[in-house]
């Protein structure tokens, strides 16, 4: 049976909060990494009226990969949102990792008209902010599970790579296609690249509002450092629409694979 995308107490907040909003005639899709303003980009749309949906928790990547497993619009179950941030989902333990943001090939094909943000920031500020990131269990240590990481700095190496491979990738599949697609760095463009990107939202910046901000100084405080003192954060500042590389798409095809032969699939939901 397929089962509603959101639990039913999220569903009912989030449908009374949408039920006054227009529907827009795009989608919004921010296909960045997470720490990269998703929640800023997702509240701001909201406080503008859009429906707008920010990672549910998971259950969007989940619902995502499902759909895609059993042929469905990736995005069946959550038809009455317009826009989409944070697309993850990485379980406490580091066994299930899935990214939905980085299905946007698919998500291209599926939906033509919608607009594609790439939001972006300094990437060695980024790799601060996922070390610190998560309340009961961290973050980083349950990526180090996953990626069977010996060390913190090992796992920062990982995702250096795959900061310069996602960008790179994206830019290069959205060059000369004719999908609406811009990179925003967020550091320095928000809110006011949204406001001329996305006219049809019309959106206001008095609505605007820097959400979870953390500052270094906060970071060297943080309880959540003590387990990563020996972290090593050396390294160019990287723009990322200047890298080059391979040309071609992200499919994940090893990591859909197991995806799809998992038992986890059919009660993920």
């Amino acid at each position: 049976m397929f089962e509603p995308a959101v639990s039913p107490r999220r569903i009912n907040r989030d449908r009374s909060a949408v039920s006054l909003a227009s529907r827009l005639p795009i989608k919004i899709f921010q296909i960045g990494f997470n720490k990269c303003g998703t929640r800023t980009i997702h509240r701001y749309l909201a406080r503008n009226g859009v429906r707008s949906l920010h990672w549910d928790a998971g259950r969007l990547a989940k619902r995502m990969y499902a759909n895609l497993a059993e042929g469905r619009e990736l995005l069946a179950g959550y038809e009455e949102f317009d826009a989409f941030t944070d697309m993850e989902y990485l379980d406490a333990f580091g066994t299930t990792y899935l990214e939905g943001y980085k299905l946007y090939p698919h998500l291209a094909a599926q939906y033509p008209n919608a607009v594609f943000i790439l939001n972006t920031r300094n990437r060695e500020d980024w790799i601060r902010s996922r070390l610190v990131h998560g309340k009961k269990i961290s973050y980083a240590k349950r990526a180090m599970a996953y990626y069977g990481a010996a060390s913190i700095d090992e796992l920062t190496e990982r995702w250096r790579a795959e900061w310069n491979d996602h960008h790179c990738r994206v830019t290069e599949f959205f060059a000369g296609k004719p999908h609406r697609f811009f990179v925003c760095p967020i550091e320095t463009d928000l809110p006011h690249l949204l406001n001329d990107m996305l006219p049809e939202c019309k959106l206001d910046t008095k609505h605007y509002r820097l959400e979870a901000k953390t500052t270094w100084r906060q970071h060297l405080s943080s309880h959540h450092l003590s387990s990563h003192r020996d972290a090593s954060f050396a390294g160019a500042f990287h723009e990322p629409h200047r890298v080059a590389g391979r040309a071609g798409w992200f499919s994940n095809r090893t990591g859909l694979r197991q995806i799809l032969s998992s038992p986890w699939l059919k009660h993920a939901l």
